[in-house]
């Protein structure tokens, strides 16, 4: 059982480094591929020829290192956030509550009641 879940554990880690992963990498090819030279006459060229070779020469290592540690928090971050919309939801409504909001509607609708002309 606690070899079972181990696995699943690794493996839905390794997943969410693998989804994280492909999205910075993602981001930073395509950061790689915007910069450009800008030249007085308002003429650019890109910076790079190959933004896929400046990302794997300069931001492949760190990439990895922080998919593998954003794949680590994901589940606490999961959970955090579960817990922070358990604690702050709304109680239910007391009685007095029900009966308050019940009185202010009733209110309203004679009020519009009147404005439209209908007589109850």
């Amino acid at each position: 059982m606690i070899a079972t879940l181990t696995a699943v554990a690794a493996m839905s880690w390794l997943l969410a480094a693998r989804i994280i992963y492909g999205r910075l990498r993602r981001t930073a090819v395509d950061n790689y591929a915007s910069r450009r030279n800008w030249y007085s006459d308002g003429t650019s060229v890109p910076l790079y020829r190959d933004p896929v070779a400046e990302w794997q020469k300069w931001d492949r290592g760190v990439t990895v290192t922080e998919a593998l540690v954003l794949g680590l928090a994901w589940p606490l971050t999961l959970a955090a956030v579960a817990l922070w919309l358990l604690i702050t939801s709304g109680p239910p409504l007391s009685r007095h509550e029900l009966e308050a909001e019940k009185a202010d509607a009733l209110r309203r609708i004679g009020e519009l009641e009147k404005q439209l002309g209908i007589t109850p």
